[in-house]
């Protein structure tokens, strides 16, 4: 697939989100909700992703992935009933942690999941998620109050949080749903790219990209842009990681 493809992917999910309301509200107030969260799976079931999701939890509460495709017809599919647990309203999704372990033999210093929201009207139906989020680590603090390590060398684990994403996000998130009005039964995790610190790139699909040499001196011109970035900030680490560089 090529770059032109991944990036239309990826800003289908940015217009459909990352999603955002001042409040939840559910469209069965005087039921409870069967959810699921779910790996969604784009790449070919006879390959493997650099990095692997585990230890769901919703509300702080255990709870087990469950798995579907990148085709429209699993999104609806049953799923191990394990896997479904009761929501009052949509709120539950600001709860989810879980987390991603680096089972490659290099460095990860940066992936980018993407969450699909599927409600029971509408996407869960037709296949195409009503709405979606960004969740990126290696940009900004994740989980913001105990921040997992930076890059994730292999086999270390790093926890990732929804709460965690900018908080515009999370404004977009809340105002969106609200607009939704309809409960959000499935939520769809995709891995959708992996980042090396030598600047090779794995995609949701398994396709990769090679290594690029990676500087550790930055161009007069770049370094005067990322000077301009706060010091500590999520905006001079996306600087240096949108010219390959280690630091700037």
């Amino acid at each position: 697939m090529t770059n032109t493809l991944r990036l239309r992917f990826l800003c289908v999910a940015m217009l459909l989100g990352p999603l955002t309301a001042s409040h939840f509200v559910s469209a069965n107030p005087n039921q409870p909700t069967k959810r699921s969260v779910a790996v969604r799976r784009f790449h070919p079931s006879d390959t493997q992703a650099p990095v692997v999701l585990h230890d769901l939890t919703v509300g702080g509460q255990p709870r087990k992935f469950a798995l579907i495709g990148g085709t429209a017809e699993t999104v609806s599919m049953a799923v191990d009933p394990n896997a479904e647990f009761d929501a009052d309203d949509n709120s539950f999704i600001e709860q989810i942690r879980f987390k991603v372990t680096n089972r490659s033999g290099k460095t990860v210093r940066f992936i980018r999941f993407i969450a699909h929201f599927f409600t029971q009207d509408g996407g869960f139906r037709t296949g195409n998620f009503d709405a979606a989020l960004w969740i990126d680590y290696g940009h900004t603090p994740m989980p913001k109050e105990t921040p997992s390590e930076i890059p994730l060398p292999p086999h270390h684990t790093a926890t990732i949080a929804l709460d965690s994403v900018l908080d515009v996000s999370l404004r977009r998130l809340r105002e969106d749903l609200t607009k939704l009005n309809a409960d959000v039964v499935r939520v769809g995790i995709v891995i959708n790219t992996v980042t090396f610190e030598d600047g090779s790139k794995w995609f949701y699909d398994a396709q990769t990209s090679p290594a690029t040499k990676i500087s550790m001196v930055a161009p007069k011109s770049v370094v005067d842009e990322c000077a301009r970035q706060p010091q500590n900030g999520a905006p001079r680490a996306a600087c240096a990681l949108r010219y390959g560089l280690q630091r700037c």
